[in-house]
């Protein structure tokens, strides 16, 4: 490819329907949008397209201009080149600042409030556009190497914008990423062992880093993340080339008059989305730091500077938060050239772990875009309860327990039914996007103009770093951005006929539970089958394609093993299904007690088991297995001080979600050894060599109890409070759900006279669940602890503002538990022992230990934040 031609333009909206695109009369580029007239449809099967920019000087000169960039000369003004080439550009550039520089933030103001102001008076001009577009590069960059550039100072470049003289910005000018080759060249003398260490050093950098900005959940992830090291080569790229479909769906199902319903929008007057200035400072000023930027390298750092850090806006504050408002409604109604949307729309392909073997292709998106977005998911909360009500459960609060219970109250009272834990294939990436706009159309129309001008289109992805330092880009026809604010909901639409139909084949005897791209059914044996032969027929019009050989099929209780025999052969040769994923039910195996009928009869439920005692078992070892090399990491992680904060926040929370689906009594074993790691982690933090043997009883609770008014505690929690209290509160949470299938919550009993299961298999009286058991056996257990405690005050609890049914519940067993310790210190301690933790039982003494170090001022040394818990815990 020479350095004058276009990539790939994107397909036209839905199918690739080619048509002509009109050019904005005030550009004379030619973008290379033209199609063919819109009764050709021989693009709809038209194969992905890659596009290949080799950069043969990748070598940056730092005393002639005579390098290239994307095959494109360094002395080319960055302001010439096409908005579909921009990409190309942009992917080989390093990241921006992340903020603007100290005194300039009054200076950047008014040059993005001046192309604002251009931009709003003439929305329809694609220069206008562009230059808005591309200040955050402009201004936020580091320059080259070269000492020619060096007068290219933060003013210097602002006073040139301001002066509309963009004249002195060649593609030269800033600063490459590191290239491919020199990656190389710097570690090909390392072992592999030294390359870990570096790529564990790095993490952990990001992980303070992360903590500081208060993206605590963000950094436990990246201090677990692998550190297996994926080089950037063409076997990567063709690893993440085949995550993306290489056709349009042209298999939808639709007619042509949606689809030209679609692709001819357009929103009346009271449809259309206006943002205030006042309706976004909340959300700008709380979103998330430290986001990896997309193409136009802005951060939601810059716009936040921007809008003033002040409580009461200075007037060019208010005045750039008022244009920047108008912008967004620009981009919130489509309301943009269409020759600009590479700008807006195409990605930066990041590349990380999945697993050992796979990897997880990510698509970094454009800021402005994604504020745009997440102010218009507002218009879908109301809408999400009625239209995704008892079918899709990704959406709504606690939408996993829901799915969980429910499909538990099933198991344990149908053993003769059939279930399914059902996974789509590379989900997000297959989705019909004609099939989700359709949706929105019909059901959401004030939200298409944005998602149509994202998604009626094909996008690129851009990948730099490969052999040669070619730059390709992935043209994407079809799939949802992960990484977009919207990706998750317009999955849901665009899948939600078809699990409408799954659940009509499924009728009255069946169910269907959806957690977006993960699916739960059951039935009797005959309907599953035909609903799973709907899902294989009918799903690929959706874009979902139901793996054979993931999941897990529990074939349900059977007259004969024969019978159980026959049905699992009619899954394997009929349905296509692996035969590893197909358990036969115990009581139906060779022998009846044979132990390995019962250790794989379950399934993962949305990372909860659920089947039999052996299998719910070996689930929660596997499951210790894996927090246990999350408690070493962060056992050898440096920083105490960030430690600790990891340690309370998002290491001790990492059971909860178990003890809220899975009863105290089974999780017993699982309870006391993952309590055994807290102690493991805080032992490490304390740096005297302290064991949990050595400490004694006071040290052991007061490390579990909550810091207070009359604890002295460092609130890890103790196992045996939560974990009723978290049962009780998701079955409370789950019982609108429970009660659809008669388990009355109040009344703690499943009504068998009003069950509607007609089928012929089922059992005319249920039996009473484990679940219930297990709810009546807790309840009755706050009951004894606290006799002023009465069943409706229980339920009252619910409808509680201020704190959860979990937190009201626990605080019924800590304040035994406290007043055990009380007990304890008052028995085994002298006087001024006794003293000192009265004085550390007040809720303030312990704010140090939760305080975030955003500041220096706020940062302990290790041997400081040791020596303070050690004080507070009266070892030294």
């Amino acid at each position: 490819m020479n350095s004058q031609s276009s990539p790939p333009a994107s397909r036209t909206r839905l199918q690739t329907r080619s048509r002509s695109n009109n050019t904005s009369s005030n550009s004379n580029r030619n973008l290379n949008q033209n199609q063919t007239s819109r009764n050709n449809r021989t693009g709809r099967n038209q194969p992905v397209r890659t596009t290949s920019i080799n950069n043969s000087s990748p070598t940056l000169n730092t005393t002639q201009d005579n390098f290239l960039v994307a095959n494109f000369p360094a002395t080319t003004l960055l302001i010439d080149i096409e908005p579909n080439q921009v990409g190309s550009i942009l992917v080989c550039y390093c990241d921006s600042y992340q903020y603007i520089p100290q005194y300039y933030e009054a200076l950047f103001r008014k040059v993005f409030t001046k192309y604002l102001q251009q931009l709003i008076r003439q929305p329809s001009n694609i220069l206008a556009w562009k230059k808005y577009l591309l200040i955050p590069v402009i201004l936020l960059m580091d320059t080259n190497s070269n000492s020619n550039n060096q007068q290219f100072s933060f003013k210097t470049r602002a006073q040139l914008l301001l002066n509309d003289d963009w004249s002195k910005f060649s593609i030269g000018l800033f600063r490459l990423k590191t290239t491919n080759t020199a990656f190389h060249e710097r570690n090909h003398t390392l072992t592999n062992d030294e390359i870990t260490a570096n790529r564990k050093s790095q993490f952990d950098k990001k992980v303070i880093k992360l903590t500081k900005v208060g993206r605590l959940r963000k950094a436990m992830a990246t201090l677990n993340q692998s550190t297996r090291l994926i080089t950037r080569d063409d076997n990567t790229f063709m690893q993440i080339k085949s995550k993306f479909p290489d056709q349009v769906n042209s298999n939808t199902g639709l007619s042509e008059n949606e689809l030209n319903l679609i692709d001819s929008y357009l929103p009346p007057s009271d449809l259309k989305i206006t943002i205030f200035r006042e309706s976004i400072v909340q959300l700008i000023k709380k979103g998330a730091k430290e986001v990896k930027h997309g193409l136009s390298k802005l951060r939601l750092e810059h716009i936040q500077q921007l809008f003033g850090k002040r409580v009461e806006a200075n007037a060019d504050e208010i005045l750039f938060g008022e244009l920047y408002a108008e912008f967004l409604s620009l981009l919130a109604n489509g309301n943009f050239p269409i020759e600009i949307r590479p700008m807006l729309c195409d990605t930066e392909c990041g590349v990380i772990p999945k697993n050992d073997t796979d990897i997880r292709p990510l698509g970094f998106q454009d800021t402005n875009f994604k504020i745009a977005t997440t102010f218009c998911m507002n218009y879908t909360t109301q809408f999400n309860r009625e239209h995704f009500h008892g079918l899709q459960y990704g959406l709504c609060k606690s939408g996993s327990e829901k799915i969980v219970q429910f499909v538990r109250m099933k198991f344990e009272c149908h053993p003769e039914m059939d279930f399914f834990a059902l996974d789509g294939d590379n989900a997000f990436n297959m989705i019909s996007r004609s099939r989700g706009l359709n949706e929105i159309r019909k059901h959401l129309p004030i939200l298409l103009p944005l998602l149509k001008a994202k998604y009626g289109h094909s996008t690129h992805t851009w990948f730099y770093g490969l052999s040669h330092n070619d730059i390709k880009s992935i043209e994407v026809v079809e799939g949802i951005s992960q990484g977009d604010i919207a990706a998750t909901w317009m999955y849901c639409m665009a899948i939600h006929p078809f699990i409408t139909g799954i659940k009509n084949i499924l009728g009255t005897d069946g169910f269907v539970k959806f957690f977006i791209d993960d699916g739960n059914i059951g039935a009797y044996f005959q309907t599953m089958v035909n609903a799973i032969r709907y899902i294989q027929d009918e799903g690929p019009k959706y874009g979902f394609h139901m793996k054979r050989d993931k999941g897990s099929y529990l074939l349900g209780l059977c007259t004969t093993r024969e019978e159980a025999l026959h049905r699992s052969t009619v899954l394997v040769e009929q349905l296509g299904l692996n035969p590893n994923i197909i358990h036969i039910h115990p009581d139906n195996g060779s022998n009846s007690s044979s132990d390995d009928d019962h250790v794989r009869y379950g399934m993962n439920v949305l990372g909860c088991p659920i089947g039999s005692s052996q299998f719910i078992k070996l689930f929660l070892e596997e499951k210790l297995r894996k927090l246990s090399d999350v408690k070493n990491n962060l056992i050898n992680f440096s920083h105490r001080q960030i430690k600790f904060l990891l340690l309370k926040k998002c290491f001790c929370p990492k059971s909860v979600y178990l003890m809220r689906l899975i009863d105290p009594e089974t999780l017993l074993t699982f309870n006391t050894s993952f309590q055994s790691m807290k102690f493991d982690i805080f032992c490490n933090i304390l740096g005297n060599g302290s064991t949990f043997e050595s400490l004694s009883e006071i040290t052991r609770q007061q490390i579990l109890l909550p810091n207070s008014q009359f604890s002295p505690g460092f609130d890890l929690g103790d196992y045996n409070n939560i974990s009723p209290a978290a049962y009780v509160a998701s079955i409370l949470a789950c019982a609108p759900i429970l009660t659809e299938y008669n388990f009355n919550v109040q009344q703690r009993s499943v009504d068998s006279n009003t069950t509607n299961n007609s089928s012929s298999s089922a059992a005319n009286v249920l039996p009473i669940s484990r679940t219930m058991e297990t709810f009546n056996a807790c309840i009755n257990q706050f009951l004894t602890l606290d006799p002023s405690i009465t069943l409706d005050k229980i339920f009252q609890m619910v409808n509680k503002p201020g704190s959860s049914i979990q937190q009201q519940l626990t605080t019924i067993g800590e304040s035994v538990s406290i007043q055990r310790l009380d007990n304890l210190i008052n028995t085994n301690c002298n006087p001024n022992t006794i003293a000192w933790f009265l004085s550390h039982a007040q809720y303030e003494s312990g704010l140090w230990l939760e305080t975030i170090p955003k500041e220096d001022a706020l940062e302990f040394s290790n041997a400081e934040f040791s020596s303070a818990v050690c004080s507070r815990l009266h070892l030294i």
